[in-house]
């Protein structure tokens, strides 16, 4: 047992990398209370802001994003005779990232 286990009392576990792997627990019975008595959307939702605010999920996101502009300037361009889908400004990347946003600050 280290010093701040000791100090504390609680039981060390390794983390997980994935942010939803632990169940979440309450010490206070009012808030373990709350926690139980949730509608299922609300566990949904709470899963769904759990993964959307996980390094995991942004490391996604961002290889999607460089899978756009790579599929983009090379593969397509030469699969439609030297004509890309999105060319460089990548307006529709653009447009995608933007129609996400405005979904994310809903």
């Amino acid at each position: 047992m280290t010093e701040s286990e000791r100090i504390t009392g609680k039981d060390w576990h390794r983390s997980s990398w994935s942010p939803w792997a632990h169940p979440r627990t309450h010490h206070h019975p009012a808030l373990q209370h709350a926690h139980d008595e949730r509608t299922v959307g609300e566990r949904g939702a709470d899963k769904i802001a759990t993964f959307g605010g996980s390094w995991p999920f942004i490391f996604i996101f961002l290889g999607l994003m460089a899978c756009w502009i790579v599929l983009n300037t090379v593969v397509l361009q030469d699969a439609l005779h030297h004509t890309a889908f999105d060319p460089y400004p990548y307006i529709a990347l653009n447009l995608v990232l933007s129609a996400s946003s405005a979904y994310r600050l809903r």
